[in-house]
């Protein structure tokens, strides 16, 4: 079992991002020392290469000549530095998979590992180089072929229609015409995007499976990273387009480090000092590159190793094991004098806690390190109410869809209010009242009306739909008050108020990530917390056995003692047989044989019965257990 229950099912998007930050902040010196080793070595590199240009020069004083040396020199250069960035980016991925498959290993280890794959890491980087720019270039051709032939459609029905190409300048002058080919040019250019886009998230773990898979090679790992992706492609993308929202804010301060920089040297040397300027100018990109490296780089190859967690979850049920077993040895037995309650957990710090049992009570488990933040809320009527707080993975995922309603909502209001604004404009000016004055007004009605939008639907879906807006709905998350009670128009209102104050300088984003509540200031106000919803399981009607099953259930109590299998190991049990329909057929069959051994072991039974597949055998201890219970 893994050492973080939740593991147990498959992330949602939200939750992915929130675990990689998490982990990222738990064990920021193991990321951090990573990344240190990684910036060092490609700084020196850099350097030496350098030198070595120099000393070239200085040899040979041939300009043509150290160009003709430096060109094959600086691709093998290039071709190596890309591998060991790739290394050591894949590194931190594996560190990251790693601590969750409870295979904890130090950081340095990793390094160590995928280091001297470099040349192995750069060929992933070539060809995918490769791949992308042939993509590009196709979409590209498509791209320009659909809007020749629209182009050549509409201009050409234009002039036949009226008989000459004036009617094109003519139509050119109609704001309609201009609109619609403005509008089909997005329209166009976002397709190009989200095919792009959908296409990267195929390849987007690429290096991961060659960092962790030893078995694996580095053609292999692209493959890998296509098959893993296959049922996911569109959340794969969908976490790739929130992971920039949420690292924002660094980004942000980045640029303002830099510009300060960059105006502290202008202010100390002069404009017209050229070393001057260049020497501040390097100092920022280095700030760049260091924060990109140290913060950016691990945020991101963190987040990617969850995602490759989850992957192999969803596709190989990979984590599902039956706790119980774990005393078995190779031939598949199971060491019975072993006390079962001798397991240990991982916690986030590296340190070794209690025993640990999956148990069907949540509270039991609250001792668990767990990558989800939860808290116990006492409502006034004294009952105990357990939540988990929803993380910033999945406020940033609801905080993108909410935004872009919003945006489409105000791009409707603006386009039909500017229609109704020229007619009013018209009407008002040929009374004698001044344009300048009717603009002046119409423009501060369309941005108040933009700002009620805004400000109106949090508070009115958060009012009427129990703490949830459609982006909170599809990220799972609601929001109640701090005694578990459903949040009312006046704890809306204050959030919606104080969402101004939350976005100046990323104010919220950087509460959320270090109050141990999640709270921004919005929250702190209105005395509010932001949950996850609890995912119900399938039901137990969903898993259909076979005639064989039922019979093998009947007698089962009999043959075995299903009273050594434990509440976590019938979880796990059930949730392959709910998931088994959409993981891959090879992992499926080897997980099946793996967990039917496993509780053969647990439940003390010699064989199992002839012509009884392990999957109905499955299904036998499932309903058996179950009618017991």
């Amino acid at each position: 079992m893994p050492s973080y229950p939740e593991l147990l099912q498959p992330l949602s998007s939200g939750n992915v991002i929130s675990a990689g930050l998490r982990l990222y902040r738990a064990r920021f010196k193991d990321y951090a020392g990573i990344a240190a080793r990684m910036l060092l070595w490609l700084s020196l590199s850099l350097v030496l290469f350098f030198v070595v240009v120099a000393v070239l020069f200085a040899i040979i004083r041939n300009e043509i000549a150290v160009v003709l040396i430096c060109i094959p020199l600086f691709l093998v250069f290039w071709f190596y530095w890309m591998g060991r960035f790739l290394a050591g980016s894949a590194a931190i991925a594996r560190f990251t998979f790693n601590h969750l498959n409870q295979q904890t290993e130090p950081a340095k280890a990793s390094s160590s590992y995928t280091n001297p794959r470099s040349w192995g890491f750069a060929l992933i980087g070539l060809m995918l180089s490769l791949i992308f720019g042939a993509v590009t270039m196709g979409l590209y051709l498509v791209l320009i072929l659909i809007g020749g032939i629209i182009y050549a459609a509409v201009f050409a029905s234009l002039s036949l229609g009226t008989g000459g190409g004036s009617a094109v300048l003519e139509a050119m002058q109609n704001p309609a015409w201009v609109v619609a080919i403005i509008f089909g040019i997005l329209v166009l250019f976002l397709m190009f995007l989200v095919l792009w886009t959908w296409i990267y998230a195929r390849f987007s773990i690429a290096e991961i499976p060659y960092a962790t898979e030893a078995e694996t090679g580095a053609v292999e790992s692209i493959g890998r990273s296509w098959s893993l992706t296959a049922q996911s492609a569109w959340r794969v993308t969908l976490i790739l387009c929130v992971v920039p929202v949420v690292l924002l804010p660094v980004n942000f301060w980045v640029q303002i480090i830099s510009f300060i920089v960059q105006f502290g040297a202008l202010g100390i040397f002069g404009s017209d000092n050229t070393a001057g300027i260049l020497l501040g100018n390097l100092f920022s990109l280095a700030i760049g590159l260091s924060a990109f490296i140290m913060v950016t780089l691990p945020v991101w190859q963190a987040i990617k190793g969850v995602l490759y967690y989850d992957l192999r979850n969803r596709r190989e049920g990979l984590g599902l094991s039956l706790s119980g077993a774990e005393g078995e040895v190779e031939d598949g037995v199971y060491d019975a004098n072993e006390p079962r309650d001798s397991l240990q957990t991982q916690g986030l710090d590296g340190s070794r806690d209690r025993p640990s049992s999956l148990t069907s009570n949540p509270a039991a488990d609250l001792w668990l390190p767990s990558l989800c933040h939860r808290i116990t809320l006492v409502t006034p009527e004294s009952v105990e109410l357990e939540f988990t707080l929803a993380g910033i993975g999945s406020r940033a995922l609801a905080l993108a869809i909410d935004s872009l309603l919003i945006l489409v909502a105000n791009v409707l209001f603006w386009f039909f209010g500017s229609l109704l604004a020229m007619q009013l404009i018209n009407s008002l000016t040929a009374s004698g009242v001044s344009y300048d004055t009717v603009v002046i007004w119409l423009l501060a009605i369309g941005f108040l009306g933009s700002a009620l939008i805004s400000a109106s639907y949090f508070v009115a879906f958060e009012t009427l739909r129990q703490g949830q807006t459609p982006g909170k709905r599809y990220a799972q998350i609601r929001v109640i008050r701090d005694d578990g009670r459903p949040v009312g128009l006046t704890q809306s209102a204050l959030r919606a108020l104080l969402r101004l104050l939350d976005d100046i300088l990323f104010l919220g984003a950087t509460l959320v990530f270090f109050n141990k509540r999640e709270k921004r200031l919005g929250d702190m106000v209105a005395g509010t917390l932001v949950i996850q919803e609890e995912r119900l399981s399938a039901q137990s009607s969903a898993i259909a056995p076979t005639p064989e099953a039922k019979t093998l259930a009947v007698e089962l109590p009999s043959l075995t003692d299903l009273t050594q299998l434990r509440p976590d190991d019938f979880a796990v049990i059930r949730e392959y047989l709910q998931r088994r329909e959409s993981m891959a057929a090879p992992a499926r069959t080897d997980l099946s044989l793996k967990l039917a051994r496993q509780a053969r072991a647990i439940v003390h039974l010699e064989t199992i019965p002839s012509g009884v597949t392990s999957d109905q055998f499955l299904e036998a201890i499932y309903w058996a257990y179950q009618k017991q219970a």
